[in-house]
Formats: structure tokens, sequence, C-alpha cells
């Protein structure tokens, strides 16, 4: 029996291969046309682009030092906020961490104000936006999502001229974050590249990037804002338009940038004991030892 299922089982793994391919390739291709058909937009100033996306409320932080900066929806808030404040509280306490969200109600700001006196070895600082994304797809209201962090990443370094660590809000900290910064050595920017995969959504991985408060980096996050700015207005929400852009302007900017490839260690979705940031990368999510690791932060600081 086993031997008869082989051949339709690999017949149908090769089906399903050869869909995702063509589908990957399909988004591409649609990526590609809207970035040349948007292309004069981008010879815009960065600043009247900014100025047709939604208004961002509070203020951008006053501080030296590194900055952690992340983002989410009310959901993603309620789901992972607390973890990713109590493990800055517990490994790496007087960090700084900024947090824009999209959409809060009410409710929101009252409990990141409940979570800033409970955490108090974390310097937090918040901003927000109200986004008006409800006749988009959900799948369209992610790209949003996760491409506006790195148009609010370029005022924020505008603003604060420190550097900035941007990661996902589904991060753990498991030490201290200046490790970073100095294993940059005066780099520009970094970037987690896996140029190994035959993807173009997925040459650079964007859950955590690296900004330092310099000339280069200005104008390299300058470009980022450009492009995505450019294809969100034009509600062009590509698949993974954010790593398809950071990768776009890696490789215009790469000769006027002093780049570092991100080791592992601080974006580790392979969980290991020694590295400073855990990421729980798709459905790491839910494995028994991210749980385990966020459940442990979450009773000890309560």
């Amino acid at each position: 029996m086993y031997h008869n299922n082989m051949p339709f089982l690999n017949i149908k793994r090769l089906k399903l291969w050869r869909s995702g391919k063509r589908r990957r390739a399909h988004i591409s291709l649609r990526f590609c046309f809207n970035d040349l058909r948007l292309f004069r937009r981008y010879r815009q100033p960065v600043e009247s682009l900014l100025h047709e996306l939604p208004v961002v409320g509070g203020e951008w932080p006053r501080r030296s030092g590194p900055l952690l900066f992340t983002v989410c929806d009310p959901e993603y808030f309620y789901l992972h906020a607390e973890a990713l404040m109590a493990s800055i509280n517990e490994n790496a306490s007087g960090t700084a961490l900024h947090l824009h969200m999209y959409d809060p109600g009410k409710a929101q700001f009252d409990e990141v104000e409940r979570l800033a006196r409970k955490f108090d070895g974390v310097n937090l600082s918040y901003t927000w936006e109200e986004t008006d994304l409800s006749s988009l797809s959900e799948d369209k209201r992610i790209v949003y999502y996760q491409s506006a962090r790195f148009i609010r990443v370029y005022s924020a370094l505008k603003s604060t001229r420190t550097p900035i660590i941007v990661l996902d809000i589904d991060s753990l900290i498991r030490g201290p974050v200046d490790q970073l910064v100095r294993a940059a050595h005066g780099a520009d920017i970094g970037l987690i590249f896996r140029t190994e995969l035959c993807h173009p959504g997925k040459n650079i991985l964007a859950s955590t990037v690296y900004a330092a408060p310099t000339s280069a980096s200005l104008v390299f996050f300058e470009s980022v804002v450009k492009r995505l700015s450019v294809h969100l207005l034009a509600r062009a929400q590509t698949e993974m338009l954010d790593q398809r852009c950071l990768w776009r302007c890696y490789l215009s900017n790469k000769s006027r940038l002093k780049v570092w490839g991100i080791p592992q260690r601080f974006s580790d979705w392979n969980l290991t004991e020694d590295s400073i940031i855990w990421h729980g990368k798709g459905p790491r999510k839910g494995c028994d030892k991210f749980i385990q690791e966020k459940n442990k932060l979450l009773v000890v600081q309560n």
C-alpha cells in the first residue's frame, strides 16, 4: 500500500510545487510592472509623499542610545506587546522601545500606559496613525502594516538621530541590544540577506533591520520611503512589498553604503540559547519553546 501510494503523493507534491512557483512568478511580475509603471512618482520630494499618507500622532522619542522600533495593529498589540516588553525588562533593562500603532482605540492607549508603568525598565515611547483601510482585503492591510513601518522608521531616524533596530513585535529580547550596534562596526545599515533563495521577495528578510544615524543611511531610507509610499498610495500592495522594495533600494544604493549582513543571533527563528533576539517566524510563533519562553517571562513579570 505504501509503495502504491508513493507515485500519487509525488505527483501531488509536484503539482503543488509548480502551482506555488507559478503564483510566486505572477506576483513578482506584478510587482515589477507596478514598479515600472510608478517609476516617475519616485522623483517626488519625500515630504510630499509623506503628506499624502496618514498623519502620525504622538511624538518621536528624544533619547540617545539604541532604539528598538516595532509596529502593530490592535490584534498584534494584545498578542505580543506585553511579552516583548517583559523580555526587554528582564534581559535588557534600560533599553528604549518605540511602538508605532495602527488604528488604536482608547482601550489600547490605556493598556500601553499600563504596560509602561508595569515595565519600568523599558523606556517606552509611542506614536500612531489612523489608516482607514476598510476597503482593502486583510492581505492588503497586512502589506500596508508591514510596509509603512519602514516609512515611519525614516521619520524616527531623521528626528532622533540615534541607532534604530527595527524588529517584528513577535520578537523576544534575550540580551543587551547594544551588542547589535557594536557588531555593526559603524555600518550605515544592517540587513539579513538570503540571496541563495531564488525569490525576489525573500532576498532580504525584514524581521530585523538596522539603521544608523548617518547621512548615507538617511538617503537609503528616503529611497525606501519613496518606493513604498508610491506603491501604497496607488493601492498596489504586492505580497512582500517591504522586502522587495528594501532589496531594490539596496541594489541601487549599495555602492554608497557601508552595509552589514546581520547574523542570525540578532534575528534567530531557530531559537538558539545564546542569541540576542528570538523571532517567532512563521509557524514557530506557536512552537513549544517559543511559547514557553513567552509564558515564563510573563509569569516572572506578574
